[in-house]
């Protein structure tokens, strides 16, 4: 809102001085023209920096929603839970496209636990953009092996409950997503019957 005010301004600031410029030099008044061409420059600065808070929103925002950032891992793995929010992401991700179509209730599902996990809204563009990194080469079960240590044990079973609420969001039941819940599962390091368990119990 404010980039909007700075730049309306700068706009007003502009438009007043170019009149007041050729109405001085037209008049042969020189205070008229001054007064033009300092609004002008006064109009210039305002649009120029609402400008630059425009840019450094964007920045900022794409620095919190990285959505480009879920194919491959966090540089560090610090206990920041960067690790836990990639697992979750990239589980319900490989599920989503498991029967090759990801379906509207699939994207809207993983945006809602996506703005329940990070406290952000993201758009079904974005999720669908996300969702175009995991095809048939991305090894979930290698990764989530890799780093489940870095994962509590909480984190495991929301994953495992998250992928579930994806799955059934479009009310149909499909074989490669179950198989790739039980893949997730596993790789986490639970038994089929805890995965069958979690799956049971998942809120609606």
């Amino acid at each position: 809102m404010r980039t909007v005010i700075y730049m309306f301004l700068g706009i007003l600031f502009i438009g007043m001085g170019a009149y007041n410029l050729y109405a001085g030099y037209e008049l042969e008044k020189v205070y008229v023209a001054a007064f033009g061409f300092g609004a002008i420059i006064i109009g210039a600065m305002l649009a120029m920096f609402g400008v630059s808070i425009r840019r450094k929103s964007r920045k900022m925002t794409k620095e919190k929603n990285p959505i480009n950032s879920y194919k491959d891992d966090p540089v560090e793995r610090e206990p920041d839970g960067a690790i836990e929010i990639h697992a979750i992401i990239q589980s319900m991700g490989v599920v989503a496209v498991a029967d090759k179509r990801v379906r509207n209730e699939e994207i809207k599902t993983i945006a809602a636990i996506y703005e329940e996990m990070l406290g952000l809204k993201i758009r079904d563009e974005e999720v669908r953009e996300i969702l175009s990194d995991f095809d048939d080469h991305f090894d979930i079960e290698e990764r989530l092996t890799r780093n489940r240590s870095y994962i509590s044990p909480a984190m495991k079973r929301s994953i495992i409950q998250s992928c579930q609420k994806v799955m059934v969001s479009d009310l149909e039941i499909v074989r490669s997503e179950e198989n790739r819940i039980m893949e997730i599962g596993r790789a986490l390091g639970f038994t089929d019957p805890e995965i069958e368990t979690l799956i049971a119990t998942t809120p609606k």
